[in-house]
């Protein structure tokens, strides 16, 4: 091979190669590294830019074809030169660009920078790519997403508020339903009043009544005498005994049933009402267990009293004889099933000045470890569709901690009776504080 062959195909081959470089639907050309103006390009970078004329492109910066702000807000201007200065200290970069056609339309492109040296000085060459459309679909598609997320999010607000309001509606029919039955459980005890009143009053008023029909028959025997003219000292003498022990007898009776209704009328006065007033505990309660005889006629459980005489409450008798009758008949109901011979005992004692502690304790069945912490919630009931409406204990909690500004604990063990636990204070608060329920 000549020296002139070998010229003639190095002048062909670098002849194809500026054909394929000026020839490619690739944007290529050659950028100055320091200044960021164009010195070499193709016909596809010419055309990319929206320019015929060779010169006046070349004549242009990159920043000069790029409008003032980038996508992500940067300035052109301050921007791409920090990427010459990439290019020139990483020898290549790859980054997204925004460019500005002469028309004003703009866009986008991927843009590659490779540092090569060229004498003593460095260039860059560059590659565009248009990603216009590529940037067009990820914008829909983030509008898209965009749309869709606030369309579920929309679709989630309304079906929450439709759950709101579903669950609102549910919450005030069980409020409603909760009032209803506190109701019930207070007409309850009313009826528990009344038949300790009727079984109560049988006895004095039947007494009475026996004794004024025996002082009738011998009134009537008394004034046959009388008739018949041939009435005796000692007849006189005999029915003024009858008459004295009969209205004596009569007296007594009806004095004590007089002061049974009186105590009945206050207990009924009270458990209607929330009033306050200061009462004695043992004669309190004591009254109220009356009220509970009927309840135990067909049983053999015994309810023991140990409180003493002087402590004195100025409190809310109504709420507090609640939680005393609804404890005993839970008892009563729950825990001796199986035991007819249960015993209930009622305690109480001063802590200090200010306070007193109530105890009532049963020895009967217990209570399950695992509903402890629950039965003082409302509707909670381990006797359902037996007659228990879930609500008795939910009282007695609600009366305490509201009412009687108190506290109350249980402690139960299987098998081993059940003991509820109250300290209340002497004085009640003015104003009963309201607590969760």
């Amino acid at each position: 091979m000549t020296l002139a062959t070998t010229d003639a195909d190095l002048s062909n081959s670098e002849a194809f190669s500026n054909a394929l470089y000026m020839q490619s639907h690739i944007s290529l050309g050659v950028l100055d590294a320091y200044l960021g103006s164009f010195i070499e390009c193709n016909v596809a970078t010419l055309q990319a830019h929206g320019f015929t004329d060779r010169e006046a492109f070349l004549s242009k910066t990159f920043v000069d074809l790029s409008p003032e702000y980038q996508r992500d807000g940067s300035l052109s201007a301050e921007s791409f030169p920090h990427r010459l200065h990439q290019a020139l200290a990483e020898s290549m970069v790859i980054f997204e660009w925004l460019h500005q056609r002469p028309d004003g339309s703009v866009w986008d492109a991927e843009v590659q920078l490779i540092k090569f040296n060229a004498g003593c000085r460095p260039f860059l060459h560059f590659s565009l790519r248009d990603i216009s459309l590529k940037k067009l679909i990820e914008e829909e598609n983030r509008q898209l997403n965009s749309e869709l997320e606030q369309h579920i999010e929309e679709q989630r607000r309304s079906e929450i508020g439709e759950a709101n309001r579903q669950l609102n509606e549910t919450l005030v029919a069980l409020k409603n339903t909760q009032a209803s039955l506190v109701r019930s459980e207070k007409l309850a005890s009313l009826g528990s009043l009344v038949a300790g009143i009727a079984h109560e009053l049988n006895t004095p008023l039947g007494n009475s009544f026996t004794v004024a029909t025996s002082l009738s028959d011998a009134t009537k025997e008394f004034l046959k005498e009388v008739n018949s003219g041939q009435l005796r000292r000692s007849v006189l003498t005999h029915y003024l005994e009858q008459t004295e022990q009969a209205t004596d007898l009569i007296y007594r009776n009806l004095s004590r049933a007089n002061e049974l209704i009186t105590h009945f009328k206050q207990i009924a006065v009270d458990q209607t009402s929330e009033h306050r007033r200061q009462f004695n505990l043992k004669t309190y309660i004591q009254e109220l267990m009356l009220t509970l005889q009927p309840q135990f006629k067909h049983t053999r459980c015994t309810v023991v009293i140990d409180i003493p005489d002087a402590i004195i409450l100025n409190s809310y008798p109504g709420p507090l004889g609640q939680v005393i009758t609804n404890l005993t008949l839970n008892a009563l109901i729950h825990g001796f099933e199986d035991n007819p011979d249960g015993v209930i005992q009622l305690t109480a004692k001063p802590i200090d000045d200010h306070s007193v502690l109530i105890t009532l304790s049963d020895n009967g069945s217990g209570i399950d470890e695992q509903n402890l912490a629950k039965i003082f919630d409302p509707f909670f009931t381990t006797r359902l569709g037996k007659g228990g409406s879930g609500l008795g204990l939910h009282i007695v909690y609600s009366n305490v901690h509201q009412l009687l500004n108190g506290t109350i604990e249980v402690t139960s063990k299987r098998h081993c009776g059940t003991t509820f636990t109250l300290i209340i204070p002497l004085v009640a608060s003015t104003v009963p504080h309201a607590t969760a329920s």
